[in-house]
């Protein structure tokens, strides 16, 4: 069996579907309850006017890499009871890792408390923290 990391988007939404939560027809659990099939929508987030100055540059950047999706503040990790971690900006790039991008002009206590979480609830994506360098970028991987 594959791993989803060598799956294309076409395999992975294949497999996994690209609708939205819905009821799966006839489906019912042995208490007769109808399950939910829950599917991961692929669908590109355009939410670009919710990010500030920097944001919007390091998207260009990404975006001047061509991955082979990319999603504005599109994927929420939830860490616990009530706290939550969205990334700024989330894609796949050419080699077919998850990236979840927090862009940061400078950095707060709980906001790398957050994403170091995120790294260990969730290894299976990859956790980068970017800072602008000069006229370049600094993107710094959290490991779990």
């Amino acid at each position: 069996m594959k791993s989803f990391r060598d799956m294309s988007m076409a395999e992975f939404n294949a497999r996994f579907g690209n609708g939205s939560a819905k009821p799966s027809p006839g489906a019912t659990s042995p208490a007769g309850r109808q399950e939910i099939a829950v599917h991961w929508q692929s669908t590109e987030s355009t939410d670009e006017s919710s990010l500030n100055k920097t944001e919007k540059a390091y998207l260009d950047y990404v975006k001047a890499r061509n991955p082979s999706w990319v999603g504005v503040h599109s994927l929420t990790f939830k860490l616990g009871h009530d706290c939550r971690f969205t990334p700024d900006i989330f894609f796949i790039d050419d080699t077919r890792r998850f990236i979840a991008a927090d862009v940061k002009g400078f950095m707060r206590d709980d906001a790398k408390a957050k994403i170091q979480v995120a790294a260990r609830l969730y290894p299976m994506f990859t956790f980068t923290i970017v800072t602008r360098n000069g006229t370049g970028w600094h993107e710094r991987v959290v490991r779990p």
